[in-house]
């Protein structure tokens, strides 16, 4: 049977996050161990970080968005940008997938036979230039699930004030405990907003998570934006 249910605060990105390799559905490999940091996920974070009272910066300049390689199209063997980590789960795998929205590709994550739910598996993008201090951002994606038993699929930001990022965050927003992605279900969109960005934020670091017993999960156009008004706008 299954264990007792954890609450969301108690996923955490642990410091023996396990190297593995990206699996490309289509021809190319990647090759060489990747790093590891040290990233702690909570989900209530709390309000540390004081605000200077500085005016909101002006926003920087994007073209489309804050991150690079969105539709998860750019690569080499591995999808450009992203960085695949797996903590404490041998279960997972991470696939640069033959399939899209927008395009032909996108980021997928898969588990099987992980009765116990052990660990989880993520892709992530860190940003470290360019904060738009004082402005609200908006983080999107497009979902698909397969299989998928038990926590399920996630999306979230957090924001450091250092860099590279250390625990705790000073912000943190997720879909988890208010959207359930699971079972098997065609693509649709998810988003989370994170208020404020605060004067002390060096760091945002978006989150593409799996954590789950079976299933894949597909993630494609991902974008982080600046909300401007009533509106979300590119940060351009």
């Amino acid at each position: 049977g299954r264990r007792a249910s954890r609450s969301p605060g108690e996923l955490l990105f642990e410091e023996s996050a396990e190297e593995k390799p990206v699996r490309p559905s289509g021809p190319g490999t990647i090759n060489g161990p990747l790093g590891l940091g040290l990233l702690l996920f909570l989900l209530s974070c709390g309000d540390k970080s004081t605000d200077s009272g500085e005016p909101p910066g002006p926003p920087p300049s994007f073209d489309d968005g804050m991150l690079g390689n969105g539709d998860a199209e750019a690569g080499e063997g591995a999808p450009a940008e992203w960085v695949p980590k797996t903590v404490s789960g041998p279960a997972y795998s991470h696939v640069w997938a033959e399939e899209g929205v927008s395009g032909t590709r996108s980021l997928a994550i898969e588990v099987a036979g992980n009765e116990n739910e052990s660990g989880f598996a993520f892709w992530s993008q860190t940003l470290t230039t360019g904060i738009p201090v004082g402005r609200t951002l908006v983080l999107r994606a497009k979902i698909r699930v397969s299989g998928v038993r038990w926590t399920g699929a996630i999306l979230a930001l957090r924001g450091d004030a250092e860099n590279p990022p250390a625990d705790p965050a000073e912000l943190f927003v997720t879909t988890q405990g208010v959207e359930h992605l699971t079972g098997t279900a065609d693509w649709t969109s998810y988003e989370v907003t994170l208020p404020r960005v605060t004067s002390d934020i060096r760091a945002l670091t978006v989150f593409l998570i799996l954590r789950a017993a079976d299933g894949t999960v597909w993630f494609d156009d991902v974008s982080l934006h600046v909300k401007l008004g009533g509106a979300v706008e590119s940060a351009s």
